[in-house]
């Protein structure tokens, strides 16, 4: 059974991924016709273990593909500061979206220019989406800055025979005023 997330550091992953769900570009690139399907594309912390517990076969990597995976940031993942007292914090934090696809059009090893114009398309309507939904519901991640801090990048040749081909980014959203 799975653990579900309580308390202040963890509540920002998943209201992140609750947020990310509702993000029609994500939907799109997801494959999902709505949000509950696209919440089982976007997994916290890591993808499932592989089925054997030590190695993602190609199937499973292809069987997930296209996900995004919510996880804190290694460094400033979450930090709070005394503003007041009697006991008054204010809290921050940095959580990162790590976005992956099975690639198409690729030109010997490398996927072509139009494949990765294809692959920012869609961050970038992700991206844009975050930004319309930021502060709307209550619950979403209220956050105040958002960069491309990896990609595109694409499998290494010497990879592709165990993972496949695939096109990855990742977002790095910093949120809070500590």
């Amino acid at each position: 059974m799975a653990v579900s997330p309580a308390g202040s550091i963890s509540l920002s992953e998943a209201a992140l991924r609750t947020m990310l769900s509702t993000v029609a570009a994500f939907q799109t690139f997801a494959g999902a016709g709505d949000a509950a399907a696209a919440l089982a594309k976007i997994h916290l912390g890591d993808l499932p273990d592989p089925a054997d517990l030590t190695q993602y076969t190609l199937a499973e990597l292809q069987g997930y593909r296209p996900y995004a995976i919510v996880y804190l940031s290694e460094l400033d993942g979450y930090r709070s500061r005394l503003i007041g007292e009697p006991f008054s914090f204010d809290s921050a934090g940095r959580v990162m979206i790590h976005l992956e696809q099975d690639a198409s059009g690729w030109a010997g090893n490398r996927p072509t220019r139009d494949a990765d114009q294809e692959f920012l398309n869609a961050v970038g309507g992700i991206v844009d989406g975050l930004r319309e939904i930021r502060g709307v519901a209550a619950g979403h991640l209220q956050f105040r800055s958002i960069r491309l801090v990896l990609g595109p990048v694409a499998a290494h040749p010497d990879e592709v025979p165990a993972v496949g081909l695939y096109q990855r980014a990742v977002l790095q959203l910093d949120w809070g005023t500590a």
